[in-house]
Parts: structure tokens; C-alpha cells; sequence
């Protein structure tokens, strides 16, 4: 599928590409996902706006996801390593991170609609 904002999508588990993101001055592969049901569920209208104010906005969002991290963590800059951007059903937007003090529990870092910092298990 084709995304006006990411680009090419495809469906597994959720429909998922490949983006490069830069926070704390270094550059992480890491993979977007829109969650979806099914393949045939496509992409709400709530998950489209969500893409949208992301995507015309990333520069401040990374850095509000930066100042966040730090809130949450002194150490955030080696900490915590991003992998994944989720788009939940809701329309919300978090950042998914791995801690590297806790490899059980990776955090959340929520952007929209609130910007706030919560353990994974939390937010999923």
C-alpha cells in the first residue's frame, strides 16, 4: 500500500516501513507502524491525521522526544535506543524505545495527542 506520508507500506501484523530518524545527534533505523487488524482494515482517518501532523511537524516531535527523554532519564542520550514509531488504532503516536537498565521494559514516548513518557506495558 502507498502512503502519502511514508511512502510504501506492507502489511504484517500491522502495516510497517522502514524510516531513519535522528535524536541526540545520531542517526536510528527504526520501523514505523500503523497498526491494522487486517490488511483489508487499511488506515483509519484518525491514523491518517495522526501521520500527518507527525510528519509536517517531525523536527519539533524529535525534539520535544528528546526533551522528554530527558525528563524522564539524565542518561536518556545512551539509555534508551529507538526501533519503533507506532500509530495506534486511536490515533495516538509514541516512539517505542528499548532501555538498555531494564531489557524487559522499554519505554513509550508519546507524542500525540499528549506528550508524556510511560513504560511500554503501559502504553500497549
Amino acid at each position: 500500500m502507498m502512503n502519502q506520508y511514508f511512502g510504501e507500506l506492507e502489511y504484517a501484523t500491522g502495516w510497517k516501513t522502514k524510516r531513519q530518524i535522528e535524536l541526540f545527534g545520531n542517526l536510528y533505523d527504526i520501523v514505523v507502524k500503523i497498526q491494522a487488524y487486517d490488511s483489508e482494515d487499511g488506515i483509519s482517518e484518525k491514523q491518517d491525521q495522526a501521520c500527518r501532523v507527525y510528519i509536517e511537524n517531525e523536527k519539533e516531535n524529535l525534539e520535544c522526544m528528546e526533551k522528554l527523554m530527558l525528563e524522564y532519564s539524565a542518561d536518556a542520550k545512551t539509555r534508551f535506543s529507538p526501533r519503533r514509531l507506532l500509530f495506534d488504532t486511536d490515533g495516538g503516536c509514541a516512539l517505542l524505545c528499548d532501555d538498555a537498565e531494564d531489557e524487559d521494559e522499554g519505554i513509550a514516548v508519546c507524542i500525540i495527542p499528549n506528550h508524556c513518557v510511560v513504560d511500554q506495558s503501559d502504553y500497549l
